[in-house]
């Protein structure tokens, strides 16, 4: 199977081949990396990434890469937890079961433990989803009243959602994933906006532990 490199700012990601780790854990490797990110390369969709903490960006950048080239290649995006750890310098990847709300959950618990395992301090999620158009978000009580889910409304947009979860905040991205003409199979990534959206609960988030503070909030990164 060929190596696959995922980069940090100040280090890109190999496979491990230390006996004790489990399988499909990978070891960062230190490596100096200049020039420009794989998403700001010419033809790659655009980011706003800067407002994400240094030491995760690069390897944002690869896995941003990583899903714009699979869509290029007519594939769907596997619902996946890259979870690492920037200190002990490892990262492995965890599928997650979306066939339903109970397999959602026991991806979550099994994500967990592997962060706990690893004492990662993040948590990447990459998946498919479904989002209502900007100009129908204040619709979104009537739509879903009438549709019972953004999946069956007509009029819903294919993104890819990437959530980036740190001990110091979350972090959410959302892309349109839009066709490339004449293939009925082949997508792209268009613009990746990042938010800060630290208030933002649900099943897939709260992976990692937080750190505490004095009033119960989120310490800044």
């Amino acid at each position: 199977m060929a190596k696959r490199r995922y980069r940090t700012s100040s280090c890109a990601v190999g496979v491990s081949d230390n006996p004790h780790l489990p399988p499909q854990i990978v070891r960062f490797m230190p490596r100096h990396i200049s020039g420009p990110a794989p998403n700001e390369e010419p033809g790659k969709p655009a980011s706003t990434i800067s407002i994400v903490p240094e030491q995760y960006r690069g390897i944002l950048q690869q896995l941003l890469a990583d899903a714009h080239e699979s869509l290029l290649e007519g594939k769907r995006l596997p619902s996946t937890y890259y979870i690492g750890s920037c200190a002990a310098e490892v990262l492995q990847a965890v599928p997650v079961d979306t066939s339903s709300q109970s397999g959602k959950e026991a991806s979550v618990m099994h994500a967990k433990r592997m962060a706990t395992y690893l004492d990662a301090d993040f948590v990447v999620l990459v998946t498919e989803a479904w989002a209502l158009p900007r100009n129908k978000a204040d619709d979104a009580e009537a739509i879903l009243s009438r549709w019972g889910s953004v999946g069956q409304y007509p009029g819903k947009l294919d993104v890819a959602w990437f959530q980036l979860e740190t001990r110091h905040g979350l972090f959410t991205a959302q892309a349109k994933i839009l066709p490339v003409p004449p293939s009925k199979k082949r997508r792209k990534l268009g613009t990746i906006e990042w938010m800060r959206t630290d208030e933002a609960q649900g099943t897939m988030a709260g992976v990692l532990a937080r750190l505490p503070t004095q009033d119960g909030g989120i310490p800044s990164s």
